[in-house]
């Protein structure tokens, strides 16, 4: 029987092993990243799209604030117009628990996508919107209180305008996983 015998001090091969090591670290480099550039591109993308979503909803919220400055909603679709008139009108804490007349009882619900008061189409994104709260103040507009400020002078009694909450979902048409959702407070 024959015994193989390893000569330690032998080096022959050595080159050859630790060649090879160091090819298989390469890889491993190589293939991290590969890895890393894949995710990178990936979060890029994904970022790219909720940028847009994200100005596609304040271009609704632009919309919304212009309508209750000057009344006019002509662009997007008024799903109930006297409910909206309602919300721009009335405090919703002076009328009964249930909120606004006019309104279903869905009106208070903060679901903007299922109820939304307008809804307007921009480019590939579908821009609910939903005006969820309104609470009366005591200023006159809001030139008043970027004039004075906040408390008037001469008056012992604060100032606040009126405040409305708006509720805004903008949303891809072709994937409904591009989007975004804005909760605005307007002062006016």
């Amino acid at each position: 029987m024959k015994r193989w015998i390893i000569n330690i001090r032998d080096k022959k091969g050595i080159a050859l092993v630790m060649a090879m090591i160091f090819i298989l670290i390469g890889f491993g480099m190589i293939a991290a990243m590969v890895q890393l550039i894949k995710e990178s591109i990936r979060m890029s993308g994904m970022e790219k799209r909720y940028t847009t979503a994200v100005g596609a909803a304040k271009g609704g919220a632009e919309i919304i604030v212009a309508g209750i400055n000057t009344g006019n909603f002509s662009i997007g679709t008024i799903n109930n117009k006297d409910c909206l008139q309602e919300k721009l009108n009335s405090d919703w804490r002076e009328k009964n628990q249930n909120g606004w007349d006019h309104c279903s009882p869905d009106a208070l619900d903060p679901n903007v996508k299922n109820t939304p008061d307008i809804r307007i189409d921009l480019g590939d994104y579908r821009i609910f919107i939903k005006i969820v709260d309104k609470n009366f103040g005591n200023t006159y507009s809001g030139e008043y209180l970027a004039i004075k400020g906040v408390v008037s002078g001469g008056s012992k009694l604060p100032s606040y305008p009126n405040l409305y909450r708006i509720e805004i979902i903008s949303e891809n048409t072709a994937n409904p996983n591009d989007r975004a959702e804005l909760t605005v407070l307007y002062a006016l």
